[in-house]
């Protein structure tokens, strides 16, 4: 009988990281506006100050705030009206004590001016003004570089740029970003029982849901998924799917196989490189295969939905953020429950994190099987050491968020 050799979830990493590191940290240049989903590769400063000009927060009229220190609802400050700014344009215009200059939001504060009056704390006099509050300096405005000096950094390596950092690159003018490029990812997945997921699964057979799952998985963490195929339990086809997917990519993942068995074709087909790793001490996941054919990185995932999903997140996803400089997300929680783990392997415990009015609690998810519909009400997961041996009720933890 063949056993695995099997490698703890530390070694495991380094074997990838070894792997894959001169891919992940290849390194593209994107418009801002399409680079959503990716990493950025160096800090990003800031060429420009921001505001790149005093801006008025409100409506109303720019002054010397030391003209109406005095105004009050029975003794207001009478100001003489000599301009207006244009919401776009440069103001033009001083502003001398006494006067004031009318302002929409977002207008240019005039020089001479250092603050702005609420247009609902002024009446409009002719010409005049009679404000009936006083403002302190700067009071409604934002001043030039307030939010950001130029030289300042604006996100760090390893920062995700989501919709928001885009907009905000934009409105400092960097329409263009160096990111680390998509690590190319394939999926296959083998089983004489799968079928496609718009046929009928009756009669034994089983909708393919891996290639779904981990494709999902890989477009969410700004990888390019290059290419996918489903095969039988044919060693032959195996090695086709194989072949075309290594010369496509930096990684393939390939589902079902993995398992010492009868039909054991992915680890043969494999041995046509070098296997790296056969056997991960980890809960689930532990007959999981590394292997190196060419260049790219070929990993025997298992066949079970959840557990293939947890070992791409855990030891391919989490190298490459590890590599690219991204920092581990986590939530401090208390246990809810004592639950078990397994001692000698990692433990990957699916969570359900919720407030009960005091502190996050998070309670064990356990599934059955391979069904993701229970998995669908955990927002997180344990990983709890191959030396502990379970965990007790209030224990702290430290939650990895999940979306699955």
């Amino acid at each position: 009988m063949k056993f695995f050799k099997v490698l703890d979830t530390k070694e495991a990493k380094k074997i990838v990281k070894d792997n894959i590191e001169a891919a992940a940290l290849k390194v593209t240049s994107r418009k801002t506006s399409d680079a959503v989903g990716y990493t950025v590769s160096d800090d990003v400063f800031s060429t420009e100050k921001y505001p790149p000009y005093n801006r008025s927060t409100v409506d109303g009229y720019a002054v010397f705030s030391g003209d109406v220190a005095c105004a009050g609802s029975s003794v207001p400050s009478v100001m003489k009206i000599t301009g207006r700014v244009r919401i776009g344009e440069k103001s033009g215009v001083y502003v001398k004590s006494g006067d004031c200059v009318a302002i929409p939001t977002g207008g240019v504060v005039p020089d001479g001016a250092n603050a702005v009056v609420m247009i609902e704390d002024v009446e409009v006099l002719n010409d005049e003004i009679a404000v009936y509050r006083p403002v302190k300096p700067w009071e409604n405005v934002i001043r030039c570089g307030e939010e950001l000096d130029k030289g300042s950094i604006v996100m760090n390596r390893g920062s995700v740029i989501t919709p928001v950092a885009a907009g905000a690159l934009a409105g400092l003018g960097i329409w263009r970003v160096d990111v680390f490029d998509g690590i190319k990812i394939s999926v296959i997945s083998t089983g004489d029982e799968l079928v496609d997921v718009s046929s009928d699964a009756s009669d034994g057979k089983i909708r393919d849901v891996n290639t779904t799952l981990l494709s999902a998985a890989i477009k969410k963490d700004g990888f390019d998924l290059v290419f996918t195929a489903r095969t039988k339990d044919d060693e032959n086809e195996i090695r086709n799917a194989v072949s075309t997917a290594v010369s496509k990519s930096d990684v393939v993942l390939i589902s079902g196989g993995s398992s010492v068995g009868a039909k054991d074709f992915t680890e043969r087909v494999l041995s046509d490189g070098e296997i790296l790793m056969h056997g991960l001490a980890m809960k689930p996941g532990k007959p999981t295969i590394l292997a190196k054919i060419d260049k790219t990185l070929v990993v025997g995932l298992p066949g079970n939905p959840y557990a293939a999903y947890m070992v791409y997140n855990e030891i391919i996803s989490s190298v490459v953020k590890e590599i690219r400089g991204q920092k581990e997300k986590t939530l401090d929680c208390f246990s809810a429950c004592n639950f078990p783990s397994v001692p000698g392997r990692t433990t990957l415990q699916l969570v359900n994190v919720a407030f009960d009015g005091t502190r996050y609690v998070a309670t064990p998810v356990f599934l059955k099987s391979a069904n993701l519909i229970t998995a669908m009400s955990a927002n997180g997961y344990v990983r709890i050491s191959k030396d502990e041996e379970g965990i007790y009720k209030d224990a702290p933890l430290k939650v990895i968020p999940l979306e699955l």
